[in-house]
């Protein structure tokens, strides 16, 4: 339950009911949430929330996370993962590799890592079960990321994806994958 892990894990009070919403969606099919959002309105703060839970409910399990810049890795999504770690009225583990590192780990098949979305390749190649996506500033991920990850996901092993982006530009990916469907019609 990520809205009562917020709530009773991360001590957190404050959640819109739009937040709880999302939050819920990466727990029910089909397990891939975009979130179009105006600026300033918590939409890092609630893809901070779902890597924790993530991280703290699901071992073995990843948290692999992207954003188009360093700083929207480093200084935003992963400094909001550390705050809302450091916040929690119970003590969690910080299994971080370094004091600014976007990145926990407890073993080789239990990490939350955060890449800058420059080389579309270090983000391919993982196929294992309880994997979550998240994908902050969306709009600035570029499409290698979204066919990577479209690779990788697979809600049968318990995969979700959460893409959050401010709806400025149709010609993103985000975007396209916002306006999309499969072969069959269902939704991307």
């Amino acid at each position: 339950d990520p809205v009562g892990y917020a709530t009773h894990v991360l001590g957190i009070k404050t959640l819109t009911v739009e937040q709880q919403a999302i939050l819920r969606s990466l727990a029910q099919p089909p397990f891939k949430t975009l979130v179009p959002s105006g600026h300033d309105v918590g939409k890092t703060f609630i893809a901070a929330v779902a890597a924790n839970w993530w991280f703290d409910s699901f071992d073995p399990g990843l948290v692999i996370t992207t954003a188009p810049t360093e700083r929207d890795v480093v200084n935003l999504l992963w400094a909001e993962i550390r705050m809302q770690r450091q916040r929690a009225p119970a003590p969690l583990p910080m299994p971080f590799i370094g004091p600014r590192a976007p990145e926990m780990r407890t073993s080789e098949d239990h990490y939350a890592h955060g890449y800058t979305a420059s080389k579309g390749e270090s983000f391919q190649g993982r196929h294992r079960a309880r994997m979550l996506f998240i994908f902050d500033e969306a709009n600035g991920v570029p499409p290698i990321y979204w066919q990577g990850t479209r690779s990788m996901f697979d809600p049968a092993l318990g995969h979700a994806w959460l893409a959050i982006y401010n709806p400025t530009t149709t010609t993103s990916q985000a975007y396209a994958e916002a306006n999309s469907t499969d072969a069959d019609g269902t939704p991307r």
